[in-house]
């Protein structure tokens, strides 16, 4: 998120003019149960049908993670290639 251009970014505010949003591709091998015991309020499991209600409004984190989820499925499908 760049908001150089941004006329009504805050200088004093909590974020940076510049930011960063990090996503890690792992493959689950298992699934347990999901609490929200210990997690922040925020965070949330996303099965990858639900990724574009999820990020709704970014655009660009949405392209970058469903461009993952497709390189994974045409990896798993060239393995099984002869």
């Amino acid at each position: 998120m760049d908001h150089t251009d941004n006329p009504d970014f805050w200088e004093s505010g909590p974020y940076p003019r510049i930011g960063y949003q990090l996503f890690y591709r792992v493959d689950v091998e298992e699934s347990l149960p999901f609490l929200r015991e210990n997690e922040s309020s925020c965070r949330i499991w996303v099965e990858p049908e639900e990724l574009p209600h999820v990020m709704d409004g970014h655009e660009i984190g949405l392209r970058i993670l469903m461009e993952a989820l497709n390189s994974k499925s045409a990896l798993n499908n060239s393995d099984l290639a002869p």
